[in-house]
């Protein structure tokens, strides 16, 4: 769950909630538009399932700070509503929790809140995290749930990145430019192009070996 629950975080802290509900709704594997789950139901449930739902939970809760901002107070108001249901119940160990949820109680009667005043950030471990903290696992998942908000095809890449860092590769541009990707705002078109160019360069060449052995 750490490493799900630290890029989501970090997201979150700078301000990204849609994309940071994308993230804690992919690694909880709660069906996208499905309700969290009671606290009662998280109570009662095992440490694992604890730590599926508190990723559920804040996906919720990212969601209704996102709703906010686009001034949908109806699902604002619905999913403050859950997201506490949820928070409330999961029991984090490593996660400042409270200053979320008394905020959601606000969201919930009044959010016009986010209006005035931002959601207080996610704590992990006593780090206010920042997309800057994320080591490459976190960042390849936070890459990936950027991809799926913005359409970008950028999978193929992304593996090879992870292959690049399991072979231990020195200067692997996939690992630089998937860091790129998350945290470069500004010249993302230009970055999910060289990413999609070293990927078809890196198939045909793998292709270009796979033949080699074919015809030997």
């Amino acid at each position: 769950m750490n490493t799900p629950l630290r890029a989501g975080a970090a997201v979150y802290n700078d301000g990204a909630y849609r994309w940071a509900a994308e993230v804690w709704d992919t690694s909880g594997g709660r069906p996208d538009g499905a309700d969290a789950p009671d606290a009662s139901d998280v109570r009662a449930a095992a440490p694992a399932d604890q730590g599926t739902r508190l990723l559920d939970g804040l996906a919720v809760t990212a969601g209704a700070i996102a709703a906010a901002r686009a001034r949908d107070w109806s699902a604002a108001r619905d999913r403050a509503g859950r997201g506490m249901a949820a928070l409330d119940g999961s029991v984090p160990e490593a996660v400042v929790i409270a200053p979320v949820c008394a905020y959601l109680a606000t969201l919930q009667t009044d959010p016009a809140v986010i209006e005035r005043r931002r959601s207080p950030p996610v704590v992990v471990a006593g780090d206010r995290l920042a997309r800057s903290d994320l080591g490459f696992e976190a960042t390849a998942l936070a890459a990936r749930a950027l991809a799926t908000l913005r359409g970008d095809d950028i999978e193929r890449a992304i593996a090879y990145a992870s292959e690049d860092v399991a072979e231990e590769t020195v200067s692997s541009p996939f690992v630089t430019l998937v860091f790129d990707y998350v945290r470069d705002a500004d010249h993302r078109g230009l970055i999910v192009e060289r990413l999609t160019q070293h990927a078809d360069r890196r198939q045909a060449k793998d292709d270009d070996v796979a033949g080699l052995f074919d015809r030997s």
